[in-house]
């Protein structure tokens, strides 16, 4: 669990074809930017995402974006095979289609050039994850509401998700609960139970322990459990109740 926030059927369709610039209208520059991962349903979890870029210059670390809002993740770099992976945590995207680009800044020495923000063709895969922190925006793309996956000033934690019963339902009623761990995730905490009508989650923890104690570690980790549309009804196998779990 980070201290500060991070930057949270139907079918699947990847596209595939390089993205290439004739060398005449840029100097001599060449540059393609092409996913090679493919997939098969939807994707949930920590995904690895593989991109070749050429040419095997070292541009700058290359970013992601999900339906065109900037994905907060790290690449490690085969500099051999010019591919770049990058670990997305999907509970950070939002559910359903999403559209998934690479952009790189290529340079070359001779004439001296830069292309700034080249993008890659896109990805079109679908997410879905039961219990999801992805940033929700409007129609315009504006930014309407901010997940919170553990923020913590010196006073209170403020956790923000949605949980998803179906992909194809949209968020619904569920109870939850946050088992909260120490940093080595050795050690309970204290537990954060809560319920919600409408999918959306906003529980706070005033940062004690289950002694009544201030929490005074600089991070901590959690697991959260969902149960749809209740506790007691999956309990009792009611049709259509469930359960799903995430750690942080």
């Amino acid at each position: 669990m980070r201290r500060y926030p991070s930057l949270f059927l139907i079918s699947l369709c990847c596209l595939l074809n390089g993205c290439e610039l004739k060398p005449s209208d840029h100097g001599g520059l060449n540059p393609s930017i092409q996913f090679i991962s493919q997939f098969k349903g939807c994707l949930s979890g920590t995904v690895p995402i593989k991109v070749k870029i050429r040419p095997k210059v070292d541009p700058d670390i290359p970013s992601l974006s999900a339906n065109g809002h900037p994905v907060d993740t790290d690449a490690t770099f085969n500099r051999l095979a010019g591919i770049y992976t990058f670990d997305v945590d999907t509970t950070l995207l939002p559910n359903g289609p999403v559209e998934l680009r690479c952009y790189a800044d290529f340079q070359q020495m001779n004439p001296p050039e830069v292309r700034n923000n080249f993008p890659s063709p896109p990805l079109h895969v679908m997410v879905y994850n039961p219990i999801s922190f992805s940033d929700i925006y409007d129609a315009k793309g504006n930014l309407v509401q901010y997940h919170f996956d553990g923020i913590f000033s010196e006073t209170v934690a403020q956790f923000r998700f949605l949980i998803w019963p179906s992909l194809t339902n949209g968020p619904g009623p569920a109870d939850y609960e946050i088992d909260i761990y120490n940093a080595t995730g050795s050690k309970l905490v204290n537990v954060v139970r809560g319920s919600t009508t409408n999918g959306l989650a906003q529980p706070r923890w005033f940062l004690t322990d289950l002694k009544g104690n201030h929490f005074t570690e600089s991070t901590f980790k959690c697991q959260i459990r969902a149960w749809w549309p209740s506790r007691s009804a999956y309990q009792s196998a009611v049709p259509g109740s469930g359960t799903a779990a995430t750690a942080r």
